[in-house]
């Protein structure tokens, strides 16, 4: 058996898995534009300089998570495929825009807003997801539909370093290509089934059903707190990875390579494995893994010097960021029914969205005082203190996997 391989389908998973296919492939596409690349075209061809404008392009997605939760409140109305496909459509005419920019501080808005739509409807899809895949395929279906939105990143970042290493100016035709693709994939990928009613009182969410969940579930809220931590310590490198490099005098080209490109052929290497041992372990563990490995790429990165090595630390760091962002993506599944599964995911989305807002924030700032060493050893205590508040969290995770398998 393959370890993207699953138990028969029934016939509504199939249905999603295939048009899911689409979506999937499209946002990946879409994501490779709103990595190191925008932020390359930003630094070489605008000569931004303002950290501010900067931050902005590191924490885009970030505004979009932080909105999921006003985009899931509009389920009380519509279904959220139909959200989920006008978020798509508006962000991909909006980068098309961008496109088009004559002046650096114009580009970053524009890809900032279309970036942050495009991430807003995470938690709807995550919704769909949860509540059209069973328990027994859910890890596996999902991992695959993972699997290929990064492997497209990885491979879409890959040709996009290849023509940035030829003239950066080519930017504009990489950006209308990539979302041109994209909207023709969201627009088929409505397709897939979901029901015709919106949930009513359940459809939706509110600031109380926000304020609920994090004054009920106290376990919810404590892995929080150590996601918050580990995905603090994890995105505010990302900027400064850039940087980093940059320091080393290695060129766009390069970047893209080492970057975008290699983790994400890491993470689709990885996901398959993944998706098969999500629901098999204690979610504790998983998390204590991942989150290891994550730990032991960034170290690596860090600290090489020759392009070899530094690649394999990108590579350790993808794997370990492929079984993180799996979790990431399907962790209100451990902790409530599938009909509620969107309102979960809109808190965590949105607390989320908050870590990566501050972070960028953060390291753009703070690597002006301190050396790029200093800040990485400050992400490795807080992945250290993250993997620790995981070991009285393992006996818990394991009542909710066993409650979750019940139904």
């Amino acid at each position: 058996m393959s370890l993207f391989s699953m138990p028969q389908l029934r016939r509504h998973e199939r249905a999603t898995l295939g048009y899911s296919y689409a979506g999937e492939f499209g946002r990946g596409a879409f994501a490779a534009l709103g990595k190191e690349f925008c932020l390359l075209v930003a630094l070489s061809y605008f000569a931004v300089t303002s950290r501010w404008l900067l931050w902005m392009l590191s924490s885009a997605a970030f505004f979009g998570l932080m909105g999921g939760m006003s985009a899931t409140s509009l389920t009380g109305r519509w279904r959220k495929k139909t959200i989920v496909r006008g978020l798509e459509v508006a962000s991909c005419l909006l980068v098309m825009g961008a496109a088009f920019a004559t002046q650096g501080y114009v580009f970053v808005f524009a890809i900032c807003v279309a970036v942050a739509l495009s991430t807003a409807s995470m938690p709807l899809v995550s919704g769909i997801y949860g509540a059209n895949f069973s328990t027994d395929v859910r890890g596996r279906a999902v991992g695959r539909l993972q699997g290929l939105a990064v492997g497209t990143t990885g491979l879409a970042a890959a040709g996009i370093g290849f023509i940035m290493g030829l003239d950066v100016n080519y930017f504009r035709a990489v950006i209308v290509v990539v979302a041109l693709l994209s909207l023709v994939c969201s627009l088929y990928s409505w397709r897939l089934p979901e029901s015709r009613y919106a949930g009513g009182r359940n459809g939706g969410v509110g600031l109380r059903d926000f304020v609920n969940v994090l004054s009920r579930d106290h376990a919810f809220v404590y892995i929080e707190a150590v996601w918050f931590i580990v995905g603090l310590s994890n995105l505010w490198l990302f900027p400064i990875r850039v940087f980093h490099l940059r320091d080393q005098g290695y060129g766009d080209q390069q970047i893209m390579f080492l970057t975008t490109a290699a983790m994400f052929t890491a993470m689709v290497l990885a996901t398959g494995l993944w998706g098969r041992i999500l629901y098999r372990i204690n979610f504790a563990y998983y998390r204590m893994l991942t989150s290891g490995i994550m730990l032991a790429g960034l170290l690596v990165f860090f600290k090489a010097t020759h392009p070899a090595v530094i690649c394999l630390g990108t590579v350790l760091w993808g794997l370990g960021q492929a079984g993180g962002s799996l979790s990431w993506r399907l962790m209100a599944t451990f902790f409530t029914a599938p009909s509620r599964v969107a309102v979960y995911m809109s808190v965590h989305t949105f607390l989320c969205g908050i870590r990566g807002i501050i972070g960028p924030f953060l390291s753009l700032h703070l690597r002006e005082q301190v050396s790029t060493q200093t800040v990485v050893w400050i992400s490795t205590a807080g992945f250290l203190v993250s993997i620790l508040m995981l070991v009285p969290f393992a006996p818990v995770a394991a009542r909710r996997q066993q409650a979750d398998a019940n139904g």
